[in-house]
């Protein structure tokens, strides 16, 4: 049997990240001294997990599927593990049937329908939607301002970053629950380590994957 990416379950080993939106710009001036500043391309989500110790059976597990990935070549699917749910439901949220119901002009706002009436999105949570004619181009944000879907279950508009990249349309379904992007690794950056005698951790980074 094949094995098939993107390749799950790595985040549910993870500890620690380091995790931030890594802007893809640049600064110059000029002779006068005055700045400028250009964006080379939008924001792509960057992640260094660490996993908790595992014994080494189960951390000789964890490391096939990092070996599986071929350096760069093969795909992963990562997130933020610190906020995998929405803030004020924790652990115990449980997705509905959720779409995005109407997409701003600005490119980074957007409302969403399906989840119960006063449902609370926080500003801090992530939500994650597939769009675009692939199922494999994976969108994830990070929500801006805190809001409450009305009685018919629908939020107000609100911003997320990073923007709404071209191809989102109504309809699309959305997650809040452990919302992921694909990600592929960064070169020769597996660092395992021991932990005493019968356990293992690892450290890897990755970079967000738009195909």
């Amino acid at each position: 049997m094949s094995i098939s990416f993107p390749i799950q379950g790595l985040m549910s080993r993870c500890a620690d990240v380091k995790w931030r939106k890594m802007e893809r710009q640049e600064l110059s001036r000029n002779a006068d001294g005055k700045s400028f500043g250009r964006s080379l391309g939008p924001p792509l989500w960057s992640g260094e997990w660490v996993t908790a110790p595992m014994r080494n059976d189960v951390y000789a597990e964890f490391e096939s599927k990092l070996n599986a990935l071929d350096g760069i070549i093969g795909t992963f699917y990562g997130n933020d593990p610190r906020r995998a749910y929405p803030r004020v439901s924790g652990s115990s949220f449980t997705e509905t049937s959720a779409e995005i119901y109407a997409i701003g002009g600005d490119n980074k706002s957007l409302r969403i329908e399906g989840y119960p009436a006063g449902f609370i999105i926080s500003a801090g949570d992530y939500l994650a939607f597939t769009y675009g004619s692939s199922p494999t181009n994976t969108a994830l944000h990070q929500v801006l301002e805190t809001v409450v879907c009305d009685g018919s279950g629908i939020s107000p508009f609100f911003e997320v970053r990073p923007h709404l990249r071209a191809g989102v349309v109504v309809g699309d379904p959305v997650t809040m629950k452990n919302p992921m992007a694909i990600f592929t690794l960064e070169p020769d950056s597996i660092e395992p380590s021991t932990n005493g005698v019968m356990h293992s951790s690892v450290t890897f980074r990755g970079v967000q994957l738009i195909l």
